[in-house]
């Protein structure tokens, strides 16, 4: 650390043992994605499957009380976790992969809350089935033009920064490198199969909503006008003020760092040599690294 009394600004924020915890919080979420993946690929066998299956076995754990507590738990401590590591950089430069992983976390926020509002907050609050035949039905038919691809982009982005996550961790062991393309192809498989099986319950439940009398009104969205359609649209105000919400916090976060930057420059400055490079000069307080990659 180039340090003085002002080496950390923001010494609160230092706790111990943070690094694990967002390890362990990261992996439980990883887990949770990829058993929303292979529940998903049950959708391949039918809609019957991916309830009975999926939803019925694979996901039953996460939707016990204590699977729930600690899947939010989770979520919130390492979302907490990241935004708090955004306020310890310095700066903004860093590798690409890094900048992908930093992006896509600040996104899922976005893409997140409109699905856990409709799935676990309809629930709670309103009673709404969570079924996959609602859920495949609203997202494929209903909202087929901005649900279907938000769901996808929010698997995608889950996934790739999960990924990313447990890549820079594991890449500097060496069982790790020698099966790294294993690892590669089963990252590459289970999407591939959550959304082939989306997909096809998505054509399945086209086809029986269009054959089955009564499989459009039991599973469809409700007639404007009932106790349920009112239900639907306040759900839908909640999660709109949910994202305004993230989207404030997340301005008042990049704005404090920026606001800390101006004010670290205006301050002292400190050089940095480097023996086959010109010298640096940074605000106190840079570690080395923010100093090399700056």
């Amino acid at each position: 650390m180039i340090a003085s009394a002002r080496t950390s600004l923001l010494p609160w924020l230092r706790l111990p043992h943070e690094r694990a915890v967002r390890i362990v919080t990261g992996c439980i979420l990883f887990a949770y994605a990829a058993s929303h993946f292979l529940s998903h690929a049950t959708g391949m066998c039918g809609l019957e499957a991916m309830e009975r299956v999926g939803r019925g076995i694979i996901l039953a754990p996460w939707r016990t009380y204590a699977g729930q507590t600690i899947l939010f738990g989770s979520l919130f401590t390492h979302a907490t976790l990241g935004l708090k590591a955004l306020i310890r950089r310095r700066h903004l430069r860093m590798p690409p992969i890094e900048a992908v992983q930093l992006v896509l976390g600040l996104i899922i926020p976005l893409l997140l809350i409109p699905h856990a509002a409709n799935v676990r907050l309809g629930s709670v609050l309103f009673g709404l089935d969570d079924s996959y035949y609602r859920l495949v039905y609203q997202y494929w038919i209903t909202t087929a033009a901005t649900g279907l691809p938000r769901q996808f982009l929010l698997m995608l982005a889950v996934w790739i920064h999960g990924c990313i996550g447990l890549h820079m961790y594991l890449r500097l062991r060496a069982w790790y490198r020698g099966k790294i393309a294993w690892f590669a192809g089963v990252a590459i498989l289970i999407p591939f199969l959550g959304i082939l099986g989306i997909n096809n319950a998505g054509w399945y439940t086209s086809t029986r909503s269009a054959t089955v009398p009564g499989f459009a009104a039991r599973n469809g969205p409700p007639p404007r006008g009932t106790p349920a359609a009112r239900e639907r649209a306040e759900l839908e105000g909640l999660w709109d003020w949910l994202c305004v919400g993230y989207l404030g916090l997340l301005v008042g976060v990049l704005g404090y760092c920026e606001l800390r930057r101006l004010r670290d420059y205006r301050g002292m400055l400190v050089r940095v040599a480097y023996p086959e490079h010109a010298p640096v000069a940074v605000p106190l307080g840079f570690t080395v690294l923010e100093a090399s990659r700056w």
